[in-house]
């Protein structure tokens, strides 16, 4: 509900075209109920009803095209709340950074970014507006009932409030079976995506059948919780659908019954006000039972809501890094969660502007995890990390990663100004220029998702080209010739140190080579 006020405009748009359609629906049946006296008790000819019938004809086109417009008007409410909070996923994405992004897995992201915002649509477009609808039409139609026969308004009036509340009776469960449906749905996802991204591996360890049965399983439980959700829809609508009748049944019973002149109840009434009120009748209930229709909308969102607030409240790390000329970690502890053992304890580190330093030591101990303070990925338990902004840092991780799409746009996220040039020279340093050429479309040589047609160690030397195209004062690297031969990886290590002349050198490494080029070593 909170959401709404980024596209109220639209909602009231929506709501504004309902009723003038409400208000067109009473003029439309007051002419079929004219045509429909006139003919049968009165003789008209169809000249004498021309007038009347081309009024009735005219009404239905128009309130055609308004039902239209409301429809366009409701979408683009939910469009651009749907857009709003995806763009609110994305920031929380953001805010967390790489390392507490990981708390939740790729599908469970890619589930809420996609399923569950598209689960809000019918609640923004539809179950909204019908809210006001089905307050303000009802009451219009009873208006027009009672200056007709008040004894069938008071009849519409004592029958109204059963769809509401055997629609919240029934409906009562639907949110919580919902959020289940969308929980299974989360699970089903990220389990697929690790499946898929890991085939290669289960195939090698002639594990592939063995996760059939997993896949089953899971999916088995998404079947169930989308068949109780529609199970409660069915029934929701069944039940009002039984209710609304009942009650237009009793309308007409009446109606009947003093046409006859067999019951003597309220004012005399006439065929044409009887023949309106019935016509009128299913149409006062028609917005209560469009809202249950689309209580199964409120019952989506809501469940969509209590998965995508999960991620939205997860917090993200305040930047715990003081700005200053040098980077430095002074009296830091760190324990990440879930983990009794700290990987830092009282450990300080200075490095001065324009010094190489390597860091060394087994697996484990805290390398990649002073890289992550520096970039204020992780807070501090306590201590003081001082660092600078990151728009002077360049970061490589040990795993880097290549957007879908192209080599040249993957270059130019670093730098979207860089010239053709600029990126060839960029491509010399990391020597791949001779490979991006051999390439059938050079740099505009499509990339697709997990990196496919590249090999660990050019992923590695792109990101890296990459990196330099920043042209960053301070440089963070995590195992940067992890994935190179010997040869290569000396020849990039001397490009590296001959790139950051002057700049600042944070590299994390297992190799012995690059040792000899940095100004100090730091072993953890």
């Amino acid at each position: 509900m909170q959401q709404k006020k980024q596209a109220q405009s639209w909602i009231r748009l929506c709501i504004l075209l309902g009723i003038v359609s409400a208000g067109l629906l009473i003029l439309q049946l007051h002419f079929l109920a004219r045509i429909i006296d006139g003919v049968f008790l009165h003789g008209l000819s169809l000249l004498s009803i021309q007038s009347a019938l081309y009024s009735f004809i005219a009404l239905i086109l128009f309130r055609g095209g308004l039902a239209w417009l409301k429809d366009i008007t409701g979408f683009q409410a939910a469009a651009k709340i749907r857009q709003n909070i995806r763009m609110q996923i994305f920031a929380k994405l953001e805010a967390l950074g790489p390392i507490l992004s990981q708390q939740k897995r790729s599908g469970e992201w890619i589930s809420s970014a996609l399923e569950q915002i598209e689960a809000l649509q019918g609640f923004f477009a539809q179950y909204l507006p019908q809210m006001s609808l089905c307050v303000i039409v009802p009451l219009m139609i009873v208006g027009v009932v009672f200056t007709l026969n008040w004894p069938a308004g008071l009849l519409l009036l004592i029958t109204a409030p059963l769809i509401p509340l055997f629609m919240a009776l029934v409906g009562m469960g639907a949110a919580s079976v919902n959020q289940k449906n969308f929980q299974a749905l989360s699970r089903m996802s990220a389990h697929f995506l690790d499946v898929l991204q890991g085939l290669n591996t289960l195939k090698l360890f002639n594990r592939s059948r063995a996760e059939t049965s997993k896949i089953y399983i899971v999916s088995e439980a998404y079947r169930k919780t989308t068949m109780q959700t529609l199970r409660i829809a069915f029934l929701s609508s069944g039940v009002l659908e039984f209710f609304a009748a009942c009650s237009v049944a009793l309308l007409a019973t009446y109606l009947g019954l003093s046409l006859l002149h067999d019951l003597h109840f309220g004012q005399p009434i006439d065929l044409y006000s009887a023949l309106l009120i019935l016509l009128l009748a299913p149409e006062f209930f028609l917005p209560l039972r469009e809202l249950s229709t689309y209580y199964h909308a409120r019952a989506s969102a809501i469940g969509a809501a209590e998965e995508l607030m999960t991620l939205l409240d997860l917090k993200a790390p305040v930047y715990s890094v003081t700005l200053g000329e040098s980077l430095k970690l002074d009296q830091v502890d760190f324990t990440y969660p879930h983990s009794s053992a700290p990987v830092l304890k009282k450990y300080c580190l200075e490095v001065s502007a324009g010094e190489h330093i390597a860091l060394i030591g087994p697996s484990g101990k805290g390398k990649s995890t002073i890289l992550a303070l520096l970039l204020g990925f992780l807070k501090p338990d306590s201590g003081e990390v001082t660092s600078l902004p990151h728009s002077q840092i360049g970061w490589l991780s040990q795993n880097p990663t290549l957007f879908a799409g192209t080599l040249r746009s993957n270059l130019l996220m670093a730098n979207p100004n860089a010239s053709e040039p600029e990126l060839w020279e960029a491509l010399d340093q990391v020597f791949m220029r001779e490979t991006v050429q051999h390439f059938p479309m050079g740099l505009d040589t499509p990339i697709n998702e997990q990196n496919q047609g590249l090999s660990g160690g050019q992923v590695q030397r792109i990101a890296l080209a990459r990196l330099y195209l920043k042209t960053p004062m301070i440089f963070l690297l995590d195992e940067p010739t992890a994935s190179l031969d010997p040869e290569s990886a000396t020849a990039v290590i001397n490009s590296l140190a001959q790139h950051t002349q002057g700049k600042t050198l944070i590299l994390v490494t297992h190799r012995l080579e690059p040792l000899l080029k940095m100004h100090r070593v730091v072993t953890l």
